[in-house]
Formats: structure tokens, C-alpha cells, sequence
């Protein structure tokens, strides 16, 4: 019904380490890595994208790292999932198989509904309430 992919999972999660730390202070990707138990290499490839973006910042060298900027008390876990995902599809099968005419399936007014709460909870959560483990 709604898919989250892998990429976008690993992204709001990430962005959420990184909501959780000092905000002047950059994160080694390796840190990151560590604590979420992910591929380097996916991170990376979801981290460059997002600095690609402009959600996440990234600097190089032995301090360098990636950290959020400044607004990243605003960012929800909606905003994550779109700069990765696009946007949350506005009509689907609940059932996994579209073989209804559209709009004229039993369960369409449910999938609205219910992509309503979803869209709406995304964008209540921000990236810094998500609670991190230490």
C-alpha cells in the first residue's frame, strides 16, 4: 500500500542520529554506520544524496562528517521520505492487485483515508523526535 523503500528507511533514520547530536558538530558517516548497522556504502550513497539536496551538510577531512543544517528542528520525517521517495502516491490498491476500474474501487475512499493519516503523521514527526538510542 504505502512502500517506504530502503534508501528512504535509511535516510530518516540517519538524518534522525544526526538530529540527536550538537548541531555545530559533524558526524563521521563510519559513526552512523555503527549505530544503525547499515552498509557503508548504501549510507553513503543516501548521505550524498541528501547533501545533494540540501538536507544534510557534509564536510571533509579528520573533523569532517555530515551533520544537519540549521533548520533541522523543522524537518519531518515526511520531507525525508519525498526527497527520496517522491511523493506519497495518491491512489493504490489496499489489496496489492489494481484490477478495478479507477475510482470506482469498494476500498478507494479507505486508501484516501488512510494516506491522509499517513501524509499527516510524517509531517507531524520531526527528526528530533525521534527517540536515539545513545
Amino acid at each position: 500500500m504505502f512502500k517506504i523503500s530502503e534508501a528512504a528507511n535509511l535516510a530518516i533514520h540517519a538524518m534522525a542520529v544526526l538530529a540527536n547530536q550538537p548541531e555545530d558538530a559533524y558526524l563521521p558517516a563510519t559513526a552512523i554506520t555503527e549505530k544503525l548497522h547499515c552498509s557503508p556504502s548504501h549510507l553513503a550513497k543516501v548521505l550524498n544524496g541528501l547533501a545533494d539536496r540540501g538536507l544534510v551538510e557534509s564536510s571533509r577531512g579528520a573533523k569532517g562528517g555530515y551533520r544537519l543544517p540549521g533548520t533541522h528542528r523543522t524537518i519531518s520525517a515526511l520531507d525525508v521520505l519525498e526527497a527520496v521517495d517522491g511523493e506519497v502516491p495518491v491512489e493504490g490498491c489496499l489489496l496489492g492487485q489494481p484490477i478495478c476500474h479507477q475510482h470506482a474501487c469498494a476500498f478507494q475512499d479507505l486508501f484516501v483515508d488512510l494516506r491522509e493519516q499517513f501524509v499527516r503523521r510524517l509531517k507531524e514527526v520531526r527528526l528530533v523526535d525521534f527517540p536515539i538510542k545513545p
